[in-house]
């Protein structure tokens, strides 16, 4: 087998603080001139496609990030502003300025109008009542409501002052945002709202408004990567960031350790009236304004950390050629090598420059220990079992339950206790089914895990395609079908009629 030596690096799904200088940003803006229905961008969701959904005072697009799709509604003769949308199971939600509620589905589009009181699903009804401006929370023991017109109730009890919003983010912090400018959250034992943020600029009304008569409003998200986000309608953004515990606005956010060229960019923001805000599944922000369209702001992340095997003191990775570093569903990482077994690296690990890898040693022969160093590939199943593929010793197999205890005690299989076709592993696969297909140099062999056993269902049919054939690669096509890559020809199975096609 070919072996390849790789620079070892992770991208990963957050940012530490601790990094420094490894984000940039990067702006794009869409107006009608572009595909947008209106320049008024009042609202943003996602659906489960990936599709974003942009509701505009002039009507609803959906956005492919390249084109704008018009959805035109039902029953009306013009398009209706949007005031609101949102994303539930495979439809799409939306209120209307004439205070009416459509659904929409994302799959073929058919439309028809609601009637709340109708509603049997008490989840949706209350999601959808919170659309048309009065929110409700439970947090703590405890019942909030904001009403349209700036008031808060605990318990049915009004909180003297005025709000414009409240938000509870990952870390069960219940952030409340006053009218004059001021943030805080509440605090379940001493039972009053602790100021946290205080900005006067935030609440300064010489700023060029369309209503200068209409209050200042506030707009409270969290981002994947756990900082909260403040955006006020007057054109001012800010940020608490947990791990440094302060706030950063746009005068100072260019002192931030990984957004030091953000201050150009969100600059911008001082200029146009925002209408509302939205991260999406990947961390991108879209921005939604008055007039002037909606802003997609794309951070651009660059962390970089290089490890390697040192020589002099064996310390580091197990071998110098990696061949499948794997990122588990914990955030552990495990390394493959090709000889020197495997590396794993703790999640919280991470976070120091020179982390304690431990070594899965190869020991051949001995009982539930890894029997090859040569590793490929490294799969974690949906249940979090651990499947490792090697060059010449067959699969080994970690249930979810050692590992989590760090009992690294694997199960063999190879060509003499199972219907494996060969001892050189190329490639493991999980379909929807849940069925674990393995991929070796001389053919292919499943787990049933319902019946708790290895097949070699191309033995059973009697078709000889994929007799001492090098399977490449698996993947999956919609319903159960999947596809092998030998080095001549591709076949697929179809899984339900059992027919096996190739295609050379």
């Amino acid at each position: 087998m070919k072996k390849y030596i790789l620079l070892l690096f992770f991208i990963f799904n957050f940012l530490p603080s601790w990094a420094t200088d490894i984000e940039e940003v990067e702006l794009k803006h869409w107006t009608d001139k572009l595909g947008l229905a209106g320049n008024r961008a009042n609202c943003f969701t996602q659906d489960h496609k990936g599709f974003l959904w942009v509701g505009t005072d002039k009507g609803l697009n959906r956005f492919d990030g390249q084109s704008f799709l018009a959805i035109p509604l039902r029953g009306q003769k013009k398009n209706l502003e949007i005031k609101d949308v949102l994303s539930y199971r495979n439809n799409i939600y939306l209120y209307t300025g004439k205070g009416i509620y459509f659904e929409i589905n994302t799959d073929n589009f058919n439309q028809k109008q609601l009637n709340l009181s109708s509603l049997q699903n008490p989840y949706l009804k209350n999601q959808l009542l919170q659309l048309s401006g009065n929110k409700v929370e439970n947090y703590n023991g405890d019942y909030f409501k904001l009403s349209k017109d700036g008031n808060l109730y605990r318990n049915d009890v009004k909180i003297i002052g005025k709000f414009n919003n409240f938000y509870k983010d990952s870390r069960n912090r219940f952030w409340i945002s006053f009218s004059d400018g001021e943030i805080g959250y509440w605090d379940s034992n001493k039972r009053k709202i602790i100021t946290a943020i205080s900005f006067p600029e935030l609440s300064l009304s010489n700023f060029n408004l369309h209503n200068a008569s209409a209050p200042i409003e506030s707009i409270i998200k969290e981002d994947r990567n756990g900082k909260i986000w403040f955006f006020r309608s007057n054109g001012n953004v800010a940020f608490w960031d947990y791990e440094i515990t302060k706030v950063y606005t746009i005068k100072n956010i260019k002192n931030h350790p990984y957004l030091k060229d953000a201050y150009k960019l969100f600059s911008f923001l001082t200029d146009v009236e925002i209408q509302s805000i939205f991260f999406d599944k990947i961390g991108n922000l879209w921005i939604g304004t008055y007039d002037s369209g909606m802003s997609m702001v794309r951070f651009k992340q660059k962390l970089f950390q290089f490890y390697q095997f040192d020589y002099s003191s064996k310390i580091g990775l197990a071998d110098e050629d990696v061949s499948c570093p794997t990122a588990l569903n914990n955030g552990n990482i495990w390394i493959g090598t090709w000889g020197g077994g495997i590396n794993t690296l703790k999640k919280e690990d991470l976070k120091t420059s020179s982390p304690d890898f431990e070594i899965i040693p190869p020991k051949k022969g001995a009982q539930g220990s890894l029997q090859d160093g040569e590793v490929f590939p490294i799969f974690e199943d949906s249940k979090e079992n651990i499947w490792v593929g090697t060059f010449t010793s067959g699969l080994n197999f970690l249930k979810r339950e050692d590992r989590l205890v760090n009992k690294l005690h694997f199960q063999n299989y190879t060509t003499k206790n199972s219907p494996l076709p060969s001892n050189s592993i190329m490639n493991i696969y999980e379909d929807r089914e849940g069925i674990i297909w393995i991929s070796t140099d001389n053919g292919l062999m499943r787990y049933l895990p319902k019946e708790g056993k290895f097949e070699s269902l191309f033995n059973e049919l009697k078709i000889p395609i994929f007799s001492k054939t090098h399977t490449c690669s698996l993947s999956m096509k919609i319903p159960i079908k999947i596809y092998g890559y030998p080095l001549e020809r591709m076949v697929f199975l179809n899984g339900i009629k059992k027919i096996i096609k190739s295609q050379t």
